[in-house]
């Protein structure tokens, strides 16, 4: 359940924006994509104008620490 929250997605093999799409259509306020590496890419794309949430894109270690901090405390994320 994303609704009114910021989602965490995994970078999988579907392109970034469809990504955000679903996560916005799910109610989402913002999503954060992590790699499956710890490296950085740049999310390419450009949005429809239906897509309105903001997102970011981080390296596995971060998500890593934020996915552990999940298990057991509320993590609050300003983008």
């Amino acid at each position: 359940d994303v609704n009114g929250k910021i989602a965490l997605i995994k970078r999988g093999n579907c392109n970034f924006i469809v990504k955000v799409a679903n996560a916005e259509s799910q109610g989402a306020i913002g999503v954060i994509v992590y790699n499956r590496e710890d490296s950085l890419l740049t999310m390419g794309g450009t949005p429809p104008p239906d897509v309105t949430i903001p997102s970011i894109f981080i390296k596995q270690t971060l998500a890593n620490t934020i996915i552990a901090t999940l298990t057991s405390n509320v993590v609050n994320v300003t983008m």
